[in-house]
């Protein structure tokens, strides 16, 4: 496959936010591009099918109601607010217009109606006239990008699961194989800096995968193709970095 090239190597992990600016907000996306980085960001569905920018999969932590995302519809979360600010939930639709052309990650979240959440993004990201990848830590999602969007870059997103975060033993084994790199064949691999010694990361990037890590928080950090942080700023904003185009 030919190599791409992401136009910077570092992405701010859900916009550059702090206590003044909400994470996922208009205002976050705009200061990182502001400074030269990227930007990654979560989408989900709302109740009317919109795609929503938005991480959790209740909106209580951002905006106070308490409520899942994919059951409110548009209507309502229009009115809210993130935080304490007068800061809106943005609608990828209209985030893509206000931050273009600034490169972007955007992570597909896991949600009851995933396959329409793919098919409603695919067309906003065609449009969209900067350099974007898609992610996610569901392999089902990612392998839906393989197989109706090849030339669409594509990330998986891996931890190492648990009983804990995962309590299903056959899938949490399933998962901490490289069964979900084999089924979905992504162009780069978004994973913490622990993962990256794992046997089946090592093998996917000795093949020609690209590594990028996460959420990197001090400019103490292992070498990456791409950085995704969060509470510092990158000494340096423009870095290349090289990914698998996508060609199959």
């Amino acid at each position: 496959m030919k190599k791409a090239v992401f136009p910077v190597k570092y992405y701010a992990h859900r916009g550059l936010h702090d206590d003044k600016i909400p994470e996922n907000s208009t205002g976050a996306f705009l200061a990182a591009k502001e400074k030269g980085f990227g930007a990654e960001l979560d989408i989900l569905l709302d109740g009317d099918g919109n795609v929503v920018v938005f991480h959790d999969s209740n909106l209580k932590r951002m905006t106070g109601l308490d409520g899942l995302v994919w059951e409110t519809p548009r209507a309502q979360i229009e009115v809210l607010r993130l935080g304490n600010t007068t800061e809106k939930v943005p609608y990828l639709d209209e985030l893509l217009k206000e931050v273009s052309p600034m490169p972007l990650l955007v992570e597909l979240k896991t949600c009851p109606r995933w396959k329409t959440l793919c098919e409603k993004t695919l067309p906003l990201l065609r449009k969209y006239g900067g350099h974007v990848a898609m992610e996610s830590f569901d392999p089902r999602i990612v392998r839906w990008f393989k197989n109706h969007a090849p030339d669409i870059t594509r990330g998986l997103l891996l931890v190492q699961y648990n009983d804990r975060n995962m309590p299903n033993a056959m899938k949490r084994r399933m998962m901490n194989s490289g069964y979900p790199i084999w089924l979905t064949k992504p162009h780069y691999l978004s994973i913490p800096e622990g993962c990256i010694d794992l046997p089946y990361v090592q093998k996917a990037l000795k093949s020609g995968t690209a590594l990028c890590t996460w959420t990197i928080r001090s400019k103490d950090h292992r070498e990456a193709d791409v950085i995704t942080f969060e509470g510092f700023l990158p000494e340096v904003a423009e870095a290349d970095a090289t990914v698998t185009e996508a060609t199959e």
